[in-house]
């Protein structure tokens, strides 16, 4: 169960990634460990999105991460500001994780 703190800072990091959605905002309420689970699924593939990219860009101009499951719910309250401070704010990587992740993220609610 989370509270509603964690709630509060888990949506928090949702918006950071797939923008405001009231659809998601309105299901806040009913938020669990399933919804946690997708979030982190979803951050990981954001920061491997980002990776390839600044891979990509480093390899075409001079010629790894692993997370353990389960970190995130350990991390809500500081996550958002981490992640802001990554700067994991590639337009191609948001676009994707919000087509990838956001109907997991309201299925994972019922």
């Amino acid at each position: 169960m989370l509270s509603e703190q964690q709630k509060n800072d888990l949506l928090s990091l949702i918006v950071l990634f797939i923008g405001n959605d009231p659809s998601i905002a309105a299901r806040k309420s009913a938020f669990n460990s399933r919804t946690v689970y997708a979030v982190e699924r979803m951050i990981e593939a954001n920061i491997d999105c980002n990776g390839n990219i600044k891979e990509l860009v480093s390899n075409l101009v001079s010629g790894g991460r692993s997370l353990s499951r389960g970190w995130l719910k350990h991390a809500l309250g500081g996550a958002k500001e981490i992640i802001q401070r990554s700067k994991l704010n590639g337009y191609g990587c948001l676009v994707v994780a919000k087509g990838n992740w956001k109907s997991e993220i309201l299925y994972s609610v019922y």
